[in-house]
């Protein structure tokens, strides 16, 4: 019986260690996230969204963005729809979505990975990634940003297939398009890649003939964004029109310098504050072992996709004149990784003994990231403690006015009007 197990562990030992970093992973991300993680306004709109939903109305409107104050596309509501239908409309499913969103990461960064190199550095990346302190702070809201990562790494690989000559891939990269205009509105970026995609592949005919026939995906998910529009007076139109005349300021040079410390931002989470301002050469460093020394054509269009990504990235940042956030540049993290990937492997290949320093800093590196997330500190906003103060307050007669942005009011509304119990 255990030789038997001990054979299967060994047949299988790439999807066990899978299997077990991914558990660790999310075990240092959603270990009792409902007592330690707080609600803010994002979650209660959200929830409200998803009860109107389920009470039958059509909602054509997503998340609204923090700047310019317009909406994007409803799909992740939607998503949202059948964790709170079976859980009673608890907003706890929230948590119960972004476990699943943040498998469906730890999956696609695999598979993507495993395609470009190997299994071995598939595993080593979700292994950093697990255990990097930035991405389990980051993966513990719930939010439609919790999409982002996953569906980044998908764009990525298909620009990567589409430029090593898999046009098929146009169709898939239309597709997440569609999908990433409904998550944030960053996934503009992925449009501004489509004219580099048309100037640098070969075939441009057959090229543009699956780029034609895409179009239609793409405008599917925008076809709830335009009939809310025309239903409230092109309002959001007039905002996102708004929203681009007070940020769009044009290309300057100097303000170009400035963004390249936020293009590059995904690399600090693999790397020690001290060293943080490496980031600015690691770039340089790759581009120009892979140009002159590179002989395999697949890392050549690698470091295309990589160059594209981050040319577009400060491209667009840089004529966007308005306030940026960290997650805003989530969808450069493969081109993060893959860089760091790639260097790492050519060293070890050049300088054998370059394994056990490497060992040495990944092994400090997951140690240090780790040790205080492995106990979870209580918050008061945490949503069990939010529930079990409503209820309280109820039992003492205290009613909640409707508030889109406070989660108390909708377990009030929920619990005292929709008859629910959690």
């Amino acid at each position: 019986m255990i030789k038997t197990i001990l054979n299967f562990f060994f047949r299988h030992k790439v999807y066990v260690a899978l299997f077990a970093i991914i558990v660790t992973g999310l075990f240092l991300r959603f270990y009792m996230i409902d007592k330690h993680h707080p609600f803010g306004f994002d979650q209660a709109r959200d929830s409200w969204k998803v009860r109107d939903i389920i009470h039958g109305q059509i909602v054509l409107e997503g998340p609204r963005t923090g700047i310019g104050h317009f909406h994007l596309g409803p799909l992740y509501f939607y998503l949202l729809v059948p964790f709170f239908y079976f859980s009673n409309m608890d907003p706890t499913a929230l948590h119960y979505f972004n476990l699943l969103a943040n498998l469906f990461n730890f999956i696609a960064i695999f598979v993507v990975i495993k395609n470009i190199f190997s299994q071995n550095y598939a595993l080593f990346t979700i292994t950093v990634y697990a255990a990097s302190s930035y991405f389990i702070t980051q993966n513990q809201t719930p939010w439609n940003v919790s999409l982002l990562i996953g569906l980044s790494f998908l764009a990525f690989y298909s620009v990567f297939k589409i430029l090593s000559g898999s046009h098929r891939f146009i169709i898939y990269y239309s597709l997440l398009i569609g999908i990433l205009f409904n998550i944030h509105f960053s996934a503009v970026i992925f449009l501004a890649i489509i004219p580099l995609i048309f100037l640098l592949v070969k075939d441009k005919i057959k090229v543009t003939k699956y780029f034609l026939f895409s179009i239609p995906i793409i405008l599917i998910f925008f076809i709830p964004t335009v009939l809310f529009n025309l239903t409230r007076h092109n309002t959001d139109y007039f905002k996102f029109k708004e929203f681009l005349n007070y940020n769009l300021i044009g290309f300057h040079f100097r303000f170009m310098l400035y963004r390249l410390g936020d293009i590059l931002i995904q690399f600090e989470p693999f790397l020690f504050k001290q060293v943080y301002t490496i980031k600015y050469l690691i770039p340089i460093v790759y581009l120009s072992v892979v140009y002159f020394f590179e002989k395999d054509k697949k890392f050549k269009v690698l470091a295309l996709t990589n160059s594209i990504f981050l040319v577009c990235t400060l491209f667009i940042f840089t004529i966007y004149g308005g306030p940026v956030s960290d997650y805003y540049f989530l969808l450069t993290l493969p081109t993060a990784l893959t860089i760091i990937i790639y260097l790492q492997n050519k060293l070890i290949s050049k300088y054998k003994i370059s394994i056990l320093f490497l060992a040495i800093y990944w092994v400090f590196f997951i140690f240090l990231n780790t040790k205080s997330h492995w106990v979870k500190v209580d918050s008061k906003d945490g949503i069990f403690y939010l529930k079990e103060e409503v209820k309280n307050r109820m039992k003492q007669g205290e009613k909640f006015e409707y508030n889109e942005g406070e989660i108390r009011s909708y377990i009030y509304e929920v619990l005292e009007f929709d008859k629910k119990s959690f």
